[in-house]
């Protein structure tokens, strides 16, 4: 949790890598400013993840963000890496991937596309206490 806290999304990935089959799922085929890595050890990097990491992901809490697509945007500013607090901010994602549209899960396992609203579509207390890691 250490190096989650600090943004290491590729931590948090390496961490799983016995539970992930491949790294290839973590790079969405729409992601052309990453590539698909082929091991969770050689080469593994920020540049081969397409989605963020939820830091405060917990199944007490089926509600919060587990992953989703990391092209996200705040007042039209694509986000960089590191450690974003949804808060109260409105976000949406940039056209690159979607065309102006995301997919989340939630820790309860749900799946949910989100087009450019963003995630003022989604109930307010899904987004209130979520970090995200970005790759």
């Amino acid at each position: 949790m250490e190096l989650a806290a600090t943004g290491n999304v590729v931590a948090v990935y390496q961490c799983m890598s016995n539970e992930l089959s491949t790294p290839k799922i973590l790079y969405c085929y729409n992601d052309t400013s990453h590539r698909p890595a082929t091991n969770f050890l050689v080469g593994f990097t920020a540049k081969n993840i397409s989605y963020f990491a939820g830091l405060d992901a917990s199944p007490d809490q089926p509600q919060t963000v587990l992953t989703g697509d990391a092209n996200l945007e705040l007042n039209d500013q694509p986000v960089g890496p590191g450690v974003l607090s949804l808060g109260t901010n409105i976000f949406t994602w940039t056209k690159d991937r979607h065309k102006f549209g995301g997919y989340i899960v939630l820790s309860d396992g749900s799946a949910a596309p989100v087009r450019q609203m963003g995630f003022t579509t989604a109930p307010e207390t899904i987004f209130y206490t979520n970090r995200l890691a970005i790759p």
